[in-house]
């Protein structure tokens, strides 16, 4: 019996490797542009989005835009401590 192969971001398997590959390079996945997570929906994303509160809500940090590395530098640490 052949173990099944996953795919790390929307949890579907398949029986061979090519069937894996083939589905990571034609399924669109959807991207955090704030923590890179993977989603494999624009749904998922949303949710994530909600659930982490990603940089939408003023109070989440003091950073402004114009501070780009200490804005991500910030972003990623308190996402680690969610």
């Amino acid at each position: 019996m052949h173990e099944a192969l996953t795919c790390n971001v929307c949890d579907r398997s398949f029986t061979t490797r090519r069937q894996l590959a083939d589905h990571q390079q034609k399924k669109r996945h959807f991207g955090c542009s704030a923590c890179d997570s993977l989603f494999p929906s624009l749904m998922a994303l949303e949710h994530h989005k909600e659930e982490f509160q990603h940089w939408s809500d003023s109070s989440y940090c003091s950073h402004s835009d114009s501070d780009d590395s200490d804005l991500d530098t910030c972003h990623e640490d308190k996402h680690r401590l969610l």
